[in-house]
């Protein structure tokens, strides 16, 4: 699935604010967000009807620990594909439950996928498995150590 390149919406300071703000609690209630604000709540639940109408806001959600839940191996997987089936195999691979990311990329490789185990075997079925999808000509999977941040950015 490919992010459409629709052109970008000119967003106020406040929706900057309220992004952010949802960022760090997406559970807040606008009357919360309204107080931090300074704004009325009905002008924050508006701002956040345009964000979600002009799909900047795509979703809310939760941020967990993988690594809590039993998912310690993170790894980052590059991936050589056909050209002629590069969007077919990066939906398909996409639809895999460990995938957290599948990036179309620029370099020596075509796509990189970022995704999370619970162990060696789980991993390793994995790769194999990418290795049945057509279009997938080579890997090169990269072990994650340590990871210092993941998040989103905030809106300047």
């Amino acid at each position: 699935m490919t992010i459409s390149k629709e052109k970008k919406l000119k967003i106020t300071e406040l929706d900057k604010n309220i992004i952010n703000i949802l960022q760090e609690n997406s559970r807040l209630s606008c009357r919360e967000i309204a107080k931090e604000v300074k704004f009325s709540a009905v002008t924050v639940m508006k701002r956040i009807k345009y964000l979600k109408d002009n799909k900047i806001i795509k979703k809310f959600g939760i941020w967990i620990d993988h690594e809590r839940l039993g998912y310690d191996i993170c790894v980052l997987v590059q991936l050589k594909l056909t050209k002629e089936n590069l969007d077919k195999t990066e939906t398909q691979i996409a639809k895999h439950p460990n995938i957290l990311r599948v990036y179309d990329i620029t370099g020596p490789f075509d796509c990189m996928v970022i995704a999370k185990f619970k162990s060696r075997k789980q991993l390793d079925n994995f790769i194999k498995k990418l290795g049945t999808y057509e279009g997938v000509l080579r890997t090169e999977t990269v072990l994650v150590f340590n990871i210092y941040k993941e998040g989103s950015i905030m809106i300047e």
